[in-house]
Order: structure tokens, then C-alpha cells, then sequence
């Protein structure tokens, strides 16, 4: 078996990279020369700090024995790294609807796309169509240490996300609170709001050496109420106050911003609305005016509740 280089690409290390198993690996990587193990250790000099150096220094082959015939460093470094200038978004719940359409607007635009969702054939279906350095992996957000093991992973291979949008949600059907399943209750209460804390949780301390901005999906649902939707309600308005404690808390350079998204016609929406959920814009056209509206947040923007301009 072997293992890919996180700085270079280079794809025939022997063992695998420390930091992606918790083990003691020191291999030297023959292509740019980072010594995984040890240079993982040192917090001064991350994944990308040793890819830059490796690039300013002409991304020559380190090792004295010859380089194999494959051996494509532009290739392999493009692999691994965003293009200058492109963000890295962390997006959960991106098989369908929104996320799906936010998947396929940020790609298209050139940004690196690091999503996640529970249907393995759509996340097989996403990596088929998006390669590398797009990344697309099956979990449930509600599970902690799944998403541990997620944040983990990608912020060794792409270091911490310029932007994490909490897409992922779940609603019971429609009924009166006290005839919703106690499972249907439970399965929402975990996505909506556990599913977010998580992200949110494994993915900070990454991105606070960096600055970033977290999005938090809320609703119209998030902000008033209808009958028959109480425990979503109860999700979207719980992100809204969870969000604005975040806000409190974040070091400087960080924002979190609670996002009301409009209304989509998606599978969700159509779980309430039935027909009448026609009348509102397909995902797609959706993802036109909220993805630049997402490229556009900054820091400056923490704490504040916001809608997508015309959805």
C-alpha cells in the first residue's frame, strides 16, 4: 500500500502520514522533503508554509535516487492545493438540494470544495464527477466523532476551511408537536443542532490560527413560526442564538453568521408545501445569488443574522 504526500501530492509514501493516524511515522518524503512525524510536530510550520517553500525552492526532487517516470510535481501539488486565490469550503449536507447547488456553484467558480453527506452513492457520485483537490466523504454530522475524524483528516490535506457553511438539516413531517414520533424528533434535534455544534467544535481551533467565517444555516423558520414545523422551528431558532453566543466567543478574525437561506424548492420544502413548493426558484438558480453572497462574507460580518439577497 502506499500513501500521499500532504504538501506535494507525491503519491508512493511507504507509510502514512502521522498526523492523519496518531502513529509514529518519520518517513521523509523523496519528492519535497517533508519529514512526516517530526515536522508535524512543529506548530510553527504547517502543511502549507512547507508546500511554499518547496514551491519557491522550484519543487525539485529531494532525494538522491531518481525520481520515477511519473513523477509530475505541478500536477501532483495541484492535487493537494487550492489555486492561488481560491477558498477552501467546508460544506456539510451536499448531496442534494442547496448544498448539492452550492457544491456545483462554488466548484464551477474555482473554488475547493470539501463537502460532506450521508448517501454514499451521491458522495460517490460527487467524487466521480469533482476530483481532486475537491474532497466529498459520507458521514452524519450528528455522529461527533465521525466529524472528528472528518475535520481531522482535511485539515492536514487542505488545511482549515476559508469558509464553513452548516447546510445539513432534517425535518419531521409535517404534524402537531405532540404527534411527531419521538424518533423523528430526535433524528432533528441531532442533525440541526448537534450536527452544527460539531462542525463547528472539530473545525475552530484549525481555523482560528487563520481567520475564516462560519455560516450557520438558519430559516425563516429561525426567525417566526408556523403550526406543524415546531421541532424545526425549534432547530433553526436554536442556531440563531447558537450563533450569536459563537459570535461572542470567536478570537479575532473568525465571524459566525446565522444565514436565512429564503425559500427553495427542494425535497424539504416539498415534505411542507407539497405542490406549492413550485413556485419558488430551483436550487440551482438559487446558488447563482447566495454562492458570491457567501464568497463575500468576512470577519467584519460576525454576529450578524443575515438573509440571501432575493431568495
Amino acid at each position: 500500500m502506499s500513501y500521499t504526500c500532504p504538501v506535494c501530492g507525491f503519491q508512493k509514501l511507504t507509510e502514512p502520514p502521522r498526523s492523519l493516524t496518531g502513529g509514529g511515522s518519520s518517513e521523509i518524503c523523496p519528492s519535497c522533503g517533508y519529514q512526516h512525524g517530526v515536522d508535524d510536530d512543529d506548530k510553527g510550520r504547517s502543511h502549507a508554509a512547507a508546500r511554499d517553500e518547496w514551491k519557491r525552492g522550484g519543487m525539485k526532487w529531494q532525494s538522491k535516487s531518481a525520481p520515477p517516470k511519473n513523477w509530475k510535481p505541478a500536477e501532483q501539488l495541484a492535487a493537494v492545493l487550492p489555486r492561488d486565490g481560491a477558498k477552501v469550503i467546508a460544506l456539510t449536507g451536499c448531496t442534494r438540494g442547496c448544498g448539492r447547488a452550492l457544491a456545483e456553484f462554488f466548484t464551477a467558480q474555482g473554488q475547493v470544495v470539501i463537502g460532506c453527506g450521508r448517501s454514499e452513492k451521491h458522495i460517490a457520485e460527487l467524487r466521480s464527477k469533482f476530483g481532486p483537490p475537491h474532497d466529498f466523504t459520507a458521514l452524519d454530522v450528528a455522529d461527533d466523532e465521525a466529524v472528528h475524524r472528518w475535520a481531522e483528516r482535511i485539515t492536514v490535506t487542505h488545511g482549515a476551511p476559508d469558509l464553513l457553511i452548516n447546510n445539513a438539516a432534517v425535518i419531521a413531517p409535517n404534524a402537531p408537536l405532540w404527534k411527531v414520533p419521538v424518533a423523528e424528533i430526535s433524528a432533528t434535534l441531532n442533525v440541526n443542532i448537534a450536527g452544527t455544534v460539531n462542525t463547528i467544535r472539530h473545525f475552530v481551533p484549525a481555523m482560528a490560527g487563520r481567520g475564516g467565517v462560519i455560516v450557520n444555516f438558519s430559516s425563516g423558520w429561525g426567525r417566526g413560526t408556523s403550526p406543524d414545523v415546531a421541532i424545526y422551528c425549534a432547530t433553526k431558532w436554536a442556531v440563531e442564538g447558537l450563533t450569536q453566543a459563537l459570535a461572542q466567543e470567536l478570537p479575532h478574525g473568525l465571524a459566525a453568521v446565522a444565514l436565512n437561506p429564503g425559500i427553495i424548492d427542494t425535497e424539504m420544502l416539498r415534505s411542507c408545501f407539497g405542490s406549492g413548493a413550485v413556485n419558488h426558484p430551483k436550487p440551482d438558480e438559487w446558488a447563482e445569488r447566495a454562492g458570491p453572497f457567501l464568497l463575500a462574507l468576512t470577519a467584519k460580518d460576525n454576529g450578524r443574522s443575515l438573509d440571501v439577497p432575493g431568495a
